[in-house]
């Protein structure tokens, strides 16, 4: 009957419903983790407030510097999305991220294609609180129009960001006991938003972002010298961030992404590490694994993994972004993490809000073992009902099956 309603319901009506059915969901965690919360001593509107003040870029990277990033953006984009029209449509936007490119994307897309690098510029160092943030960072509402389109917002909305924050950092203090918010630093760039922990900023997202660079991290302790790193879908760049500053040396990182996603990362992260050697699409001919070696960071169109050499990255890691997938192009990553993958998969997805489920993700289960199931709690500060799950592969070996044994795999229900 909703669903019949929220299809055929004049608009003023679709809207009363919409907002409905959102605070069905929104309430239940909010009355809960309120009450929970109360004797915490970061769970004080003042520390989202304090958050939520402009925060300009404080990188000692000039306006014109920023500009000659952004043209480099720029022309990376423009010859990858020529270069995705030739390729399949497993390569293009699908499924969930299809209503974000056609409004809160827009005018991100709209300087792209005019080769505008100011207005790509001064987007960018805006990111945080424009549209073109949507789906990438913040609660699942219109955090422009509810937050940062108007003078103040509601004492609702702001508890609601509070608790969510609040949530995910004593989530990760429980997961790991020695964090502090100056391991969550990351220099402002953006114009960010997030919470202030012990009189510290933690840009919001830091946290998950944090805890699994750490995680990657550990897998790659007892590799080789030279490791290689691949993310499919790196969003802002948080990820990448924090595990390029756990290993400042011996690591290549490939971000695979949609080319327009791919250009917020870029921003962030040729801004933040100048002293870098990044390589953006089209400033190297002949893209493989081996290109790529002498490179710290690869910002790269996902059709490009087909470039990638079999058994040529020690960890391929996505977060939230292959449960967002139509079932073809979900397995044609599966089948391609499989085959470049060396040592590990690590994914963070859903197992029943999507098309297709993460339980049944079909990865080579003859190259590949799954030796942990996970629940992911990072979202339940915002919902009690979350769906998400970590998932561990390791690549199958006589060393993997003593270690692994099937009594001893972990699979949380």
């Amino acid at each position: 009957m909703i669903n019949h309603l929220k299809k055929y319901a004049p608009k003023p009506l679709k809207r009363v419903i919409f907002h409905a059915w959102m605070l069905r969901k929104e309430l239940p965690p909010f009355l809960k983790w309120t009450w929970r919360m109360r004797g915490d001593s970061l769970f004080k509107l003042v520390n989202i407030d304090a958050g939520l003040k402009m925060r300009p870029t404080t990188l000692s990277r000039t306006p014109e510097q920023r500009l000659e990033v952004a043209q480099r953006v720029i022309d990376a984009y423009r010859l990858a999305s020529t270069h995705q029209k030739g390729k399949s449509s497993v390569y293009t936007v699908s499924n969930e991220w299809i209503p974000i490119f056609q409004k809160p994307l827009q005018p991100l897309l709209e300087s792209l294609n005019r080769g505008d690098a100011v207005g790509v510029r001064d987007l960018m160092d805006n990111f945080f609180r424009c549209s073109i943030s949507a789906g990438l960072i913040g609660l699942a509402i219109d955090m422009f129009a509810t937050f940062f389109d108007k003078k103040k917002p509601s004492l609702y909305r702001r508890t609601q960001l509070l608790i969510d924050h609040v949530y995910r950092y004593r989530l990760l203090k429980k997961l790991l006991p020695d964090i502090s918010p100056e391991k969550l630093h990351i220099e402002d760039i953006g114009n960010p938003y997030g919470l202030y922990v012990e009189g510290k900023f933690v840009r919001t997202g830091a946290d998950y972002q944090y805890y699994y660079a750490d995680q990657v991290n550990k897998l790659l302790n007892d590799k080789r010298d030279h490791t290689v790193v691949a993310e499919l879908g790196g969003g802002i760049g948080g990820f990448a961030h924090f595990l390029l500053k756990a290993r400042s040396s011996g690591l290549t990182y490939i971000n695979l992404d949609l080319p327009e996603i791919l250009c917020i990362a870029s921003y962030q992260l040729l801004n933040l590490f100048p002293e870098k050697n990044i390589v953006l699409y089209g400033e190297i001919e002949n893209i493989n694994t081996q290109s790529l070696s002498g490179y710290d960071i690869a910002l790269l169109p996902c059709f490009v993994v087909e470039t990638l050499a079999t058994d040529s990255v020690d960890v391929v890691f996505n977060s939230y972004s292959l449960a967002e997938m139509d079932a073809p192009t979900i397995e044609n990553y599966a089948k391609q993490f499989s085959r470049i993958c060396r040592h590990a998969i690590l994914h963070v997805n859903h197992v029943r809000n999507s098309l297709v489920s993460a339980n049944d993700f079909p990865f080579d289960a003859e190259k590949f073992l799954l030796v942990s199931k996970t629940r992911a709690e990072w979202n339940i500060g915002r919902d009690l009902q979350c769906d998400e799950y970590e998932f561990a592969y390791h690549r199958i070996t006589e060393t993997t099956n003593k270690l692994f044994a099937k009594d001893h795999i972990s699979i949380s229900p």
